[in-house]
């Protein structure tokens, strides 16, 4: 089987190369949260059907509902609170740094094409999503006018991401900007 030569393909062709991976794993990607919310709100019903059933047996039994609340807090919990949480920190990190990733990898892969030494700033200041939009401004020549919104959504994510990272899954402990 013959390979592919990325050295030697030109650059429209390793820019088509990666959009065309990139495009892939934002599909798959997709395919598994929309797998993974399915379960989890699967789930969620089959608990609270459940739930209710036994409910409806206690009252039926004129029972105290309240015994019943008690005994399945936790799994209440669980099914209704924690798993959504978690999942939806763990899928909003998972996709920023996909976005990241490949956002980096199209500058590495221009800067290479293009044997340029401008590399995005190395400023420990600036993050990683913002030295790449420059970088591309700067070598591509790319005009982002009128994105800045787009830019600032992003911006929010990563201001989220990080939150969630370094405050224990708990984005809601830090309020240092509020995140629209």
């Amino acid at each position: 089987m013959r390979g592919i030569n990325i050295k030697k393909s030109t650059l429209v062709e390793r820019l088509q190369l990666h959009q065309t991976i990139f495009e892939y794993e934002i599909a798959s990607f997709r395919q598994y949260i929309i797998n993974i919310r399915q379960s989890i709100t699967k789930q969620q019903e089959e608990f609270n059907q459940l739930f209710e059933r036994i409910r409806e047996r206690e009252r039926d039994a004129e029972g105290d509902c309240g015994d019943v609340y008690e005994f399945y807090r936790e799994e209440d919990y669980l099914y209704n609170s924690f798993t959504s949480a978690s999942y939806n920190s763990s899928t909003l990190m998972s996709l920023y740094s996909l976005f990241k990733f490949n956002l980096m990898k199209l500058c590495s892969t221009l800067q290479e094409c293009l044997n340029s030494n401008m590399k995005p700033d190395g400023s420990k200041k600036t993050n990683e999503i913002e030295k790449s939009r420059k970088y591309l401004e700067l070598v591509a020549s790319i005009e982002f006018t009128g994105l800045e919104t787009i830019w600032e959504a992003i911006d929010n994510f990563r201001i989220l991401r990080n939150r969630i990272a370094h405050n224990n899954s708990k984005p809601w402990f830090v309020s240092s900007r509020i995140i629209k």
